[in-house]
């Protein structure tokens, strides 16, 4: 339900919410049977009734796709700490007495939502209690804060995506979600060596998969000189080539 609301931070907080509240009585639930012994009572198609019932990789994508609709100007710094502690909470499963095994895992449409909640373009509005959003001047600097925000998010999350790509090498990226990356990691006028090295990356990671297209070119190249850019084109030629041999 709430994934398909846009609106004030409010709302993905409330989706946030939801989630964590499942967390809560899932471990609740598994103390009480642990406390008292008890089994479990089998429904006829052989599922335990009292079983946890843990949030599901679509309850944390349903999070996710509140942050991207946000209205809020910090949507992705809020979406990927979201995302993390979600990671986390995968992690300490065992720490914290899950008895079941089965974690919800993140997948491609979790990165696509992030990457959506870092993106900032014409059609992007935003509202904000420190400034007058009626104001010119105002929606200047909530977008641009926006912008900013979402090119140091979009940062982490391809160092993530990274990690996730290397542990699932049968799953590529889309077209569409390296072009949404890379439009967030170039939306500002940031041309520092540690962002030009996050779009080098991206930009060999989707030539590798094959995933090249004119507006993904168009937007390296765009953020780079000539001769940096041709430099880029060399050095991955050079790693083809020392890959075959």
């Amino acid at each position: 339900m709430y994934g398909k609301e846009a609106g004030s931070r409010y709302v993905a907080e409330q989706a946030e919410d939801v989630v964590w509240g499942m967390i809560v009585r899932g471990l609740q639930l598994e103390e009480f049977n642990q406390s008292h012994d008890i089994e479990g009572t089998m429904t006829k198609g052989g599922e335990d009734m009292s079983a946890p019932l843990y949030p599901s990789t679509q309850n944390w994508n349903c999070v996710l796709q509140c942050w991207s609709k946000s209205s809020d100007p910090n949507r992705a710094f809020f979406a990927y700490s979201f995302f993390k502690s979600w990671m986390e909470w995968n992690d300490s499963r065992g720490k914290v007495g899950v008895v079941d095994e089965v974690e919800a895992s993140c997948d491609l449409q979790s990165f696509h939502l992030m990457i959506k909640s870092c993106v900032v373009d014409e059609s992007t509005t935003f509202d904000d209690e420190v400034f007058d959003s009626n104001s010119a001047s105002s929606k200047k600097l909530i977008t641009q804060r926006a912008k900013v925000i979402g090119s140091r998010v979009a940062i982490g999350i391809w160092r993530d995506i990274r990690v996730w790509k290397d542990q699932n090498a049968e799953i590529t990226l889309t077209s569409e979600t390296y072009y949404q990356l890379l439009l967030a990691l170039c939306q500002t006028t940031d041309r520092s060596r540690g962002l030009l090295a996050a779009v080098a990356a991206v930009f060999q990671s989707c030539r590798s998969d094959g995933m090249e297209t004119k507006h993904i070119t168009d937007i390296v190249r765009g953020v780079m000189t000539e001769s940096q850019f041709q430099k880029l084109l060399r050095s991955e030629k050079k790693s083809a080539a020392s890959v075959k041999n």
